[in-house]
């Protein structure tokens, strides 16, 4: 009985020993968003020696066993981190970012909205479907388009706030939203659609 009890207490001491390191997205599990900010859990039950990355640059967070990675490779990198006694490499895939949409906070039903809803629209905002990520998002350039029901086009450009052309909209008039550039998480520009809207 002794005999098996030392043997199960060597078993222990040796795992109670071993060295294990975790490197992972908490909401994305081995996924990294092209471009944006990633956050990743790094930790081990050693002292950590260095962490690398073969296309990702890595900067440590505000609390213990979070870190940051952003990329600009199109396929997949990894991540590598060492202790005195072991190194281990995590692999993960990058991806695009979902195509941004544009919300224009009132309702529009088919491209259509009330005359009342779009005079008091006083900013526009977007949304990523399907990122399991927060990123922020910013304007940086946006073409307002009028098309009155006389057939008479205004141009203007400015933030949503400052238009000139929202507020004497008629019933009838097409406005579209043109050259939408948004910048994401302050490093990833992008062309969002153009968005077509029926005054009624």
């Amino acid at each position: 009985m002794i005999k098996y009890y030392f043997i199960i207490l060597i078993l222990f001491c040796s795992c109670s020993h071993k060295t294990t390191i975790h490197c992972y997205n908490e909401a994305t599990k081995n996924i990294i968003y092209k471009g944006v900010v990633n956050p990743l859990n790094i930790s081990s039950n050693k002292k950590i020696i260095s962490i690398t990355s073969d296309y990702g640059i890595i900067e440590k967070g505000g609390t213990k066993e979070k870190y940051t990675i952003i990329t600009n490779q199109s396929e997949s990198l990894f991540v590598e981190i060492k202790t005195k006694k072991k190194s281990e490499k995590f692999h993960f895939r990058v991806t695009e970012i979902p195509k941004p949409i544009i919300n224009f906070n009132r309702p529009v039903q088919n491209n259509e909205i009330k005359i009342d809803d779009f005079k008091t629209i006083k900013n526009i905002t977007f949304y990523i479907p399907e990122i399991a990520i927060d990123v922020s998002i910013k304007i940086r350039s946006l073409e307002i388009i009028r098309i009155s029901k006389d057939n008479l086009v205004s141009k203007e450009e400015c933030k949503i706030i400052d238009s000139k052309l929202i507020p004497i909209a008629e019933v009838g008039d097409i406005f579209i939203f043109n050259n939408i550039i948004i910048e994401i998480g302050n490093t990833e520009k992008v062309i969002v659609k153009n968005e077509i809207l029926k005054i009624i």
